[in-house]
């Protein structure tokens, strides 16, 4: 193993003159880049002053979409309608009906909270069941028996009838 040596007086070698240079150099590199830097930069804040300038312009041709009032009328009645409690409806209905009965289809006008079904029965005394369970539910108001057929067609023969019937308050 070899001995430290520890000298702390000696002096430093002076740098060589080519040391100067490279330093000298590298300073007037980065200040040529810097410039250029700025340079295009400034460029780049006027070329996206014409493009606004240029978006600016074609967005004052377009006309403004004017609303009619028949429109925002429809789309305030659409937005009531979606706002409405679809579901409370829907699970009074299913809780409400027995095995026996068969829901075809369900036409429902939220604007007048009254509902359409159509349904099927295995015979009329289930069906008159099913219509008296809906009038005892507190959901709903005023349901009536508005037309009912026997499917003759049909190899067992299920008695199609339909139901009107408003809900809620």
């Amino acid at each position: 193993m070899r001995k430290p040596e520890l000298d702390f007086l000696r002096e430093r070698p002076r740098l060589p003159a080519a040391a100067w240079l490279l330093l000298g150099l590298g300073v007037l590199l980065a200040a040529t880049a810097a410039a250029r830097y700025l340079k295009a930069e400034r460029g780049l804040a006027g070329e996206r002053a014409v493009v606004a300038g240029l978006e600016a312009a074609r967005a004052a041709r377009k006309p403004a979409k004017a609303v009619m009032p028949q429109q925002a009328a429809a789309e305030t009645a659409d937005r009531t309608q979606l706002e409405l409690p679809w579901d409370t409806l829907f699970v009074q209905l299913e809780k409400s009906r027995p095995d026996e009965i068969a829901l075809v289809s369900i036409e429902a006008d939220g604007r007048k909270r009254e509902a359409s079904l159509i349904a099927e029965a295995r015979n009329p005394a289930i069906m008159l069941d099913y219509l008296e369970r809906l009038r005892s539910q507190s959901g709903f108001n005023a349901v009536v028996l508005s037309s009912h057929t026997l499917r003759a067609e049909d190899p067992q023969q299920p008695l199609r009838f339909v139901l009107r019937l408003r809900w809620g308050t």
